[in-house]
């Protein structure tokens, strides 16, 4: 396994967790969206204080399954899954030979809302002379936020829109502009003319 220098002479089990984050949050910064290298760094204040300050060959099954016992009192299951996804990532690069066996909070059958055609016609009527209106129709073609804080007119031909970027926020919350979050995600949609008009 490779060594990781930091802080002079420390090596990979010698890092404290918070050290392994911020070392990991480096090495994939430039692979990984801004979005989620700016969660990956939120991510490491939100876990315990003693968790983040013990060193990495210190920590065991034990010590990870307290930290998910204590996430789980305030967290819901599918934000401890990423939290215990996040800390296997840093294990799994920092000491790879750990096995983790974690057992985890039972994920909540999810319900979404699904608006009634009523309901987003009442929307629209609501928001028509509003500067929500264009990105609420947008929405209901199925653009994501990112992609319609994106959008430019050079990105429209007539009444078609190509989707091939999307705004985030990097780690220092600025704003950034970058690919679509998967190729499968560049697509072309037809709106109506009046919306391709405005947005131009």
């Amino acid at each position: 396994t490779e060594k990781i220098s930091v802080e002079g002479d420390k090596q990979n089990g010698q890092l404290t967790f918070a050290q392994a984050c911020d070392k990991y949050v480096e090495m994939k910064s430039n692979i990984l969206s801004p979005n989620t290298v700016r969660e990956y760094s939120l991510t490491k204040n939100r876990l315990s204080p003693w968790f983040v300050e013990m060193l990495i060959d210190d920590i065991s099954q034990v010590s990870i399954n307290k930290q998910i016992n204590e996430l789980s009192v305030r967290l819901s299951p599918k934000t401890v899954r990423n939290y215990h996804g996040f800390i296997s990532a840093i294990l799994g690069t920092f000491r790879p030979d750990m096995k983790i066996y974690t057992t985890l909070p039972q994920k909540r059958k999810s319900e979404p809302y699904i608006p009634s055609d009523e309901d987003v016609r009442r929307i629209l009527d609501e928001v028509r002379d509003t500067e929500y209106y264009v990105p609420i129709v947008l929405a209901c073609y199925g653009m994501r936020r990112g992609e319609i804080l994106a959008l430019t007119p050079e990105d429209i031909d007539e009444d078609i829109v190509h989707i091939r970027k999307a705004m985030a926020l990097d780690s220092e919350r600025k704003k950034v502009t970058k690919s679509t979050k998967t190729t499968d995600s560049e697509r072309d949609i037809i709106i109506p003319q009046e919306i391709a008009d405005q947005i131009r």
